[in-house]
């Protein structure tokens, strides 16, 4: 066996050292990188609930003042005529 110089041996273990640290970096980052995946997850999800909640809460508010769609502005409800619902309707298409 041949005995390596030290400035070989210093050079291995600071490779080693690099090593290391990526390794627990990369490990970091991947746990980071879950972390918000599930945190995403978690938000998207409460996004539908909301919209689920908004939709239901028209629902009501047509049940109670007949069909229509709040004003964002005055926050007041505008009732839709049969022949305004009809315009409005095609115009979506």
């Amino acid at each position: 066996m041949i005995e390596l110089t030290i400035e070989e041996k210093n050079y291995i273990l600071s490779l080693s050292k690099t090593y290391k640290n990526l390794h627990s970096e990369i490990g970091e980052i991947e746990e980071m990188m879950k972390n918000f995946s599930e945190k995403a997850q978690k938000l998207l999800n409460e996004l539908e609930s909301k919209r689920e909640e908004e939709l239901s809460f028209l629902e009501d508010l047509s049940e109670k003042y007949g069909t229509g769609q709040i004003d964002l502005f005055s926050l007041k409800w505008k009732k839709i005529e049969s022949d305004e619902k009809i315009k409005h309707t095609a115009g979506e298409e």
